[in-house]
């Protein structure tokens, strides 16, 4: 962006970037993904806070403004224990695929599980 070679670029965030204009070009949404076999298992689950119950697949995310378990949780005024059990990957794409596996629960954002959910993984 600083060369001043780039015209238009498309980024995540909030939007307060000081190097340009920003706008928004889609909202997304973020809920908890499984597999359908996993899903079958566990029963119907109603609240978010039944979600609890069950092992919650995390990952590590560089950016602040991405949402974990504690953010989206906390949306619907639950609280996260502080040991809560289950898998903690490296990488979202590495949660995604162990949900797949029928690892846990894991959260989806629409626009980058929309392929997988039509599937029916």
């Amino acid at each position: 962006m600083e060369s001043g070679d780039i015209a238009i670029a498309i980024r995540f965030g909030s939007g307060m970037w000081a190097d340009g204009q920003a706008s928004v070009l889609f909202e997304d949404e973020i809920f908890p993904v499984c597999s359908s076999n996993f899903a079958q298992s566990a029963g119907n689950i109603e609240t978010p806070h039944d979600l609890l119950a069950y092992p919650l697949i995390s990952y590590t995310a560089d950016d602040p403004t991405w949402t974990g378990w504690s953010e989206w949780l906390a949306a619907f005024a639950v609280e996260l224990p502080k040991r809560k059990s289950g898998l903690r990957c490296s990488f979202y794409t590495e949660a995604i695929y162990a949900a797949l596996n029928g690892q846990g629960i894991t959260l989806g954002w629409r626009r980058l599980v929309d392929d997988l959910l039509v599937q029916g993984g």
